[in-house]
């Protein structure tokens, strides 16, 4: 089951926004199969499995919000309800990572100073995420993303994060969001012919896409890219 497809998001330039990154993918809406929820011997859904479909539900809407306040009662409904799938699927690391993408987000709106105060926590439940399911693309890109950010003396380690954004992008070969996030990665490593690989890349996937939103936030991301400085994270998408 993969309940969040879209859910990985990029993250700000600075170490703290790092650590609140959400997965590979960088405000691309791609399109997402709904979750394949497991039936009772009675034919029903479970309702673990619906509170986790609920929770994928209202974290797109969230992202699709025109304003933040909307914005923000969709992530606080999405939290309840990945409370509520943990509650009932404990081993589920989808539900874990619903959990955390919706209270990362929910810190990156309260701003950096109080959201520094959820970041252990958040790395918990990251780190569990990933015991659970060690092949958990969207967690694996978001690990990737917060090494390629951070800073050194805060454990940042780019050549592993290019690593584990790799084999994100592995396990999950369609995705656009995760080209683009591991080009912004092979950018700030000095790699610009790589990058512009991955921008290209995901450029032909979003053209064959047919959707314009794909291929509008693709564009912008390039024309980012081209600004930004070899060495540097790339400065776009204010959700």
């Amino acid at each position: 089951m993969n309940p969040l497809k879209n859910a990985g998001l990029r993250v700000g330039t600075v170490a703290i926004a790092a650590l609140l990154s959400l997965g590979a993918e960088i405000a691309v809406a791609e399109p997402k199969t709904p979750p394949t929820t497991p039936q009772t011997p009675e034919g029903h859904q479970t309702e673990g499995d619906r509170q986790l479909s609920l929770a994928s539900q209202r974290l797109d809407e969230a992202e699709n919000a025109e304003t933040s306040a909307k914005q923000r009662e969709a992530y606080l409904a999405a939290e309840r309800h990945s409370e509520r799938a943990v509650e009932l699927l404990p081993e589920s690391a989808d539900a874990h990572f619903l959990h955390f993408a919706a209270r990362g987000r929910l810190a990156q709106m309260q701003g950096l100073a109080l959201g520094a105060v959820q970041l252990p926590s958040l790395q918990r439940e990251l780190d569990l995420v990933l015991e659970l399911n060690p092949d958990h693309a969207d967690a694996l890109g978001s690990r990737g993303g917060m090494l390629v950010k951070l800073p050194f003396l805060l454990g940042g380690n780019v050549p592993e994060g290019i690593r584990l954004l790799r084999r994100a992008l592995e396990l999950d070969p369609q995705s656009i969001g995760k080209r683009l996030e591991l080009a912004e990665a092979y950018n700030i490593d000095e790699n610009t012919v790589q990058a512009a690989s991955m921008v290209a890349e995901a450029r032909k996937l979003a053209d064959a896409s047919g959707s314009t939103r794909e291929q509008e936030s693709v564009k912008k991301f390039a024309e980012a890219l081209q600004k930004s400085c070899s060495g540097c994270a790339v400065e776009i998408l204010a959700r």
